[in-house]
């Protein structure tokens, strides 16, 4: 279903929803956990890239809140983009 909304969204160049729809795809995919857990950073990096370009500041935490989830549960920690985001002040930790 996800798929289908990023489908219609690219056709018809509706972007408002377009970084949500990619936060949650990656959360799916990583709730499949394993290698999937892997293969959501994509969706999740993009996500997060939209919010920011889009000034939308609640979207861009929603984001990053995912993105560290998922680097934390693949051991990865420290690559998340909360304390870079919190140190550059567009979000507070």
């Amino acid at each position: 279903m996800l798929d289908e909304a990023i489908v219609q969204m690219e056709r018809h160049g509706e972007r408002v929803h377009e970084s949500e729809l990619y936060r949650l795809r990656g959360e799916l995919i990583a709730e499949r956990g394993g290698a999937d857990a892997e293969a959501a950073l994509p969706d999740l990096e993009r996500a997060l890239g939209v919010a920011r370009a889009q000034g939308a500041r609640l979207l861009e935490r929603r984001a990053a809140v995912s993105l560290h989830r998922v680097l934390s549960a693949l051991g990865r920690p420290g690559a998340s983009p909360l304390a870079e985001s919190a140190a550059n002040g567009r979000i507070s930790p």
